[in-house]
């Protein structure tokens, strides 16, 4: 539930301070079919698409667009620590940063934005 509250509830008190033409940028992931045992988070980032989607509708009028980066696996340190034989097959967090700025820096409103290696 935090997975989608706490975005939530970012947006609503940061959104008196954002200059116009501002951009949100949601983290989801590209967890399509779930697993058993992680419904929890399954939920979670498929509730983050739509709270995207569900807010560049309600804030494009006050010149804000609210994109998401959905990316599959990332190769961070403590990813490469639980999964290091996946690590060479994962995304680095880079391709996910250069992803954030290429679709901070478009016109871009209300779109999932699928990476995957």
């Amino acid at each position: 539930m935090v997975g989608t509250v706490a975005p939530t509830l970012l947006v609503h008190g940061l959104f008196s301070l954002m200059p116009k033409d501002s951009s949100v940028i949601n983290i989801s992931g590209t967890f399509e079919n779930g697993a058993k045992g992680w419904l929890p988070y399954f939920v979670s980032k498929k509730g983050i698409e739509a709270l995207t989607i569900g807010l560049s509708q309600e804030l494009v009028s006050k010149d804000v667009k609210v994109n998401c980066i959905s990316p599959s696996d990332v190769a961070t340190e403590e990813y490469k620590k639980y999964f290091p034989e996946d690590a060479l097959n994962a995304l680095t967090p880079q391709d996910v940063a250069g992803a954030v700025v290429e679709i901070v820096n478009s016109e871009k409103n209300g779109e999932i934005l699928i990476l995957k290696k």
